[in-house]
């Protein structure tokens, strides 16, 4: 069975042979939403050791994983606990990516000053401040979403937290 095969790989801790198993499962049942919840597990266990542009394949495939998960199943509340954590973490990226880090910016263009932990970000435009927006609010949505399934669930709750 492939999704034993990579239930084995996940559990030796083999993320990546996991994710080709899962891609695998998927292949032959893609209405199972528990293989697309697992494949999103492998790539959140890989997001540790992942930089650059790695780091956010990682995070958009993750994102349509999860995406799918919650889709087939909306009763899921696992789903919506890694639709969050991904969400959360693509909004970071974002602000990553499109903002660095100055003493002193004049705005120009399209680009804002803004305050954040005491420095002043620079570079940012205005269509990524939105986009990171928005990935915060499907973000706040999943974690109320999933909260309503799982009222204990704590990675929710401190996921809400930090929004």
């Amino acid at each position: 069975d492939l999704k034993a095969k990579a239930d084995a790989l996940f559990r030796s801790r083999s993320f990546t042979d996991a994710i080709a198993a899962y891609t695998r499962a998927i292949a032959c049942a893609p209405e199972n939403h528990a293989l697309f919840s697992n494949r999103a597990a492998c790539r959140e266990k890989l997001l540790g050791s992942a930089h650059g542009g790695a780091k956010a394949d990682l995070v958009n495939d993750g994102l349509n994983d999860c995406r799918q998960c919650v889709a087939l199943d909306p009763s899921f509340a696992k789903g919506f606990v890694r639709l969050a954590a991904f969400l959360h973490r693509a909004a970071q990226l974002t602000m990553l990516d499109r903002y660095d880090y100055a003493d002193y910016h004049v705005n120009a263009d399209d680009r804002r000053e803004s305050k954040i932990d005491g420095g002043i970000l620079r570079g940012g435009s205005a269509k990524a401040l939105a986009a990171c927006i928005g990935q915060l609010r499907e973000c706040e949505a999943a974690c109320r979403t999933g909260l309503g399934l799982d009222q204990a669930s704590e990675p929710l709750r401190v996921t809400l937290q930090k929004l």
